[in-house]
């Protein structure tokens, strides 16, 4: 008969802080008595996202919207690419992460425009990070995103 063993490191706390879960094991001893493990609740938001076919250097006068109606994206650093209508890449992702600004103690969530090339950040929008909704509008490219029922 073969013998196999295991082991597991069994959590000696739990706490819970609003949509912040902590958890200590055995293990973060090591790294002292404060040492957890933290994790945030993940929220889902879907929406819309329109891109003009000109991208960025679209005028008023472009009619070439690429719409899709089916963007779902998680607010803990979610991203998605933007896509234009036969499917092919834009350059373009959206971003949506809840970020904390320490020397504000300011906690927003945050919608960013990526471009995917360089991954620098093109434009962002942000608002409470228990908001709703979130959306930007930059002439060119427009998107809104609603919370969804978990």
């Amino acid at each position: 008969m073969a013998r196999s063993s295991a082991a597991a490191l069994l959590p000696l706390k739990f706490s819970v802080d609003g949509e912040i879960l902590r958890s200590a094991t055995f293990a973060d001893q090591a790294r002292g008595a404060d040492a957890s493990i933290e994790a945030r609740r993940l929220h889902w938001f879907n929406g819309w996202i329109a891109i003009n076919g000109a991208g960025p250097r679209a005028t008023a006068a472009s009619q070439d919207w690429h719409t899709h109606n089916d963007l779902r994206i998680s607010s803990e650093g979610g991203r998605v690419p933007i896509r234009w209508r036969d499917g092919g890449p834009s350059g373009y992702s959206l971003e949506l992460v809840r970020t904390t600004y320490a020397e504000r103690k300011l906690s927003v969530l945050q919608l960013n425009v990526v471009e995917d090339a360089s991954g620098r950040t093109v434009d962002y929008a942000w608002t409470s990070p228990n908001a709703d909704a979130v959306g930007i509008n930059l002439g060119w490219l427009q998107v809104g995103v609603t919370r969804a029922a978990n």
